[in-house]
Formats: structure tokens, sequence, C-alpha cells
């Protein structure tokens, strides 16, 4: 992923080209457009799992943690085994919170 990449909406692939991943640079950080998902599969395979949250007034479907936590046991890269040591963490926590992703989607509404 090259941040510095300054690409407009208007520069698009040729309707031959097949877009894979999307990177768009917000305030809140990075969001990431992913067609599929390492150790998951596509969207349709992520869509069956997925959480449905509020964004903006629209209905905004997520990763769940456990496709989030298969995705990133898949991954070989030290960072991400980083990332699965927290979320398996998160996901024995998640009993303490009612429904956490609400509670974060928030902040952006």
């Amino acid at each position: 992923m090259n941040l510095e990449a300054k690409v407009s909406f208007e520069d698009r692939p040729s309707s031959e080209e097949k877009v894979q991943n999307i990177y768009l640079q917000t305030d809140a950080g990075v969001l990431d457009v992913l067609s599929s998902v390492t150790g998951v599969g596509d969207f349709e395979e992520l869509k069956k799992n997925a959480i449905s949250i509020p964004f903006f007034g629209q209905k905004c479907l997520v990763i769940s943690l456990d496709d989030l936590i298969k995705s990133k046991s898949a991954m070989p890269r030290p960072k991400d085994k980083i990332v699965l040591e927290e979320l398996l963490k998160i996901k024995k926590m998640k009993g303490l919170f009612p429904n956490p992703s609400l509670t974060i989607a928030k902040q952006f509404l």
C-alpha cells in the first residue's frame, strides 16, 4: 500500500482491468476496501458474518471479529501476529461489553 500515491477517483482502471483493493486515506485513518480477504474469502463469504453498523445515516457492513481473526491467522507477517494476539484478547473480553462495534461507530456519526 502506497499512501503517498495521490490518485484521483477520476483516474480509474480501464474496463478490462479489475480493481482488487482500494485504500482510502480518511481523517480517522486508512479505510481498506478489499475484494477478498486472505484466510476468509471474497465479499460474499465475508458478508455471511459481517456486522451491520450505522455510518453517517447508512448501513455499513464491516468484517466480523471472528473473520478478522481468521484473516490475521492466515497472514505470515510479524505485525499481523501481534494484531492477532490483540484480537484474541478482545474476543475473550467481548462478553464484558454489550456491543463494542456500535460504540466505536458512534464516534464517526
